[in-house]
């Protein structure tokens, strides 16, 4: 087992939704990786035709991608999936009842079409029980889809190619991104590719260039930077020093928005959409909860406005919205205040599953800002609810 050139570019983390765009667009359905399904004639590249879908029809949920997208096994289907999302939109407007039962009445619906012969022959055990009822069977099935929607959602906002709409958490195509999309819809053939070996397959999914980018375009890179600083003069870079260049001055820009959204929080009327946002964690409404928890507690300290810093190490994409939680070795928010500092530690986990995961992270994390910063420091640790060994080790940490 060796490390392929497209591992050893995610490694080395550098351009990592560029590297991420090439290999999933190159997923494919059938492949020789697969086994070959004698009941279904797959012929999909299904990253591909999710994005065409969200730029084709302005944005997609992560309840249609469960509910729909996820059955898109040959791209011939994409025009009935694209009626079938149109109209479940259409009746939930007219629906008067609950939104979460509508929701549940669909998944029903759809789970009785996909799997109508084992539902009618009775064939209705899972791999995860024994038991054998259509309750159990109804259930297995829609949590498998929307973890299958919930791994989409996440692989296709790595590409930063698509963001998340501020007030909705759909997907959306990234406004900076409308040409990237564009290109690769128009260039990309849709037909799943034919393979005459194993090794072929291979020497294509490895090779991280086996697949063009709009970004690979030399001029294109040059007219970008030049948008963004007017003076640039080019000294024949080549492409990735060009991308380095203009990645810095992304960065730039990125700070601006940071610092903007920090300016916007300051008003105290932003208090009931933090507020909003908390209830939607809590009933699990947002796409991404370890997320968008770390992203709200360090809106909420923003907010009280009074530190000289409060940095969320946490990953945003170029268009102000959380992509990635902080990376491992960092602490999830690092404050300063004048006379002392504190880094704030959040988690959706509890029991023991909470202690395994924060009992030898938080302290390292604490131990390392407080010798770092040379002045008094604490921790807050916020999740929906401590666990006893969790609290008693913590305790006893602060004691010694």
């Amino acid at each position: 087992i060796q490390l392929t050139q497209a591992g050893q570019l995610l490694l080395s983390e550098k351009r990592i939704h560029e590297t991420f765009t090439r290999q999933l667009l190159k997923f494919q359905l059938p492949s020789p990786y697969h086994t070959q399904s004698t009941a279904i004639h797959f012929s999909v590249k299904p990253y591909l035709e999710l994005l065409r879908l969200i730029a084709d029809i302005g944005y997609i949920s992560k309840t249609e991608i469960a509910l729909f997208f996820i059955q898109m096994t040959n791209f011939e289907f994409y025009d009935l999936i694209k009626t079938k999302i149109k109209l479940f939109r259409k009746n939930r407007k007219d629906h008067k009842g609950s939104y979460k039962i509508y929701v549940n009445k669909c998944f029903e619906n759809e789970i009785n079409n996909i799997y109508a012969e084992e539902i009618s022959s009775k064939n209705l055990k899972t791999r995860e029980s024994s038991e054998n009822s259509l309750d159990k069977f109804m259930k297995t099935k829609m949590s498998n889809m929307k973890d299958y929607a919930d791994a989409f959602f996440r692989y296709i906002r790595s590409t930063e190619l698509v963001t998340l709409d501020r007030k909705t958490f759909r997907l959306v195509v990234s406004p900076n991104k409308t040409e990237e999309v564009d290109f690769l819809l128009k260039n990309i053939d849709r037909k799943p590719k034919c393979f005459k070996s194993n090794d072929e397959f291979k020497n294509y999914l490895f090779n991280p260039y086996s697949i063009e980018l709009l970004s690979d375009d030399r001029d294109l890179l040059i007219k970008k930077i030049k948008k963004i600083d007017s003076a640039y003069e080019s000294a024949n870079e080549d492409i990735e020093e060009l991308k380095d260049i203009l990645e810095k001055k992304q960065e730039m820009i990125k700070f601006e928005i940071i610092s903007n959204k920090k300016n916007e929080l300051k008003d105290i009327k932003k208090i009931d959409d933090i507020i909003d946002i908390f209830e939607k964690i809590k009933s699990k409404d947002v796409p991404d909860a370890p997320l968008f928890l770390e992203w709200n507690v360090w809106r909420s300290f923003v907010m009280l406005n009074h530190a000289k810093r409060i940095d969320g190490n946490f990953i945003m994409d170029m268009d102000g919205m959380p992509l990635n939680t902080a990376p491992g070795g960092k602490a999830d928010i690092e404050i300063e205040f004048e006379d002392f500092g504190l880094i704030s530690e959040v988690t959706l986990s509890g029991g023991e599953t909470q202690f395994k995961m924060e009992a030898d992270s938080v302290p390292r994390h604490y131990g390392q800002f407080k010798s770092n910063l040379n002045k008094d420091a604490y921790c807050i640790f916020i999740a929906p609810k401590i666990s006893t060994g969790t609290k008693s080790f913590f305790y006893g940490l602060n004691r010694i």
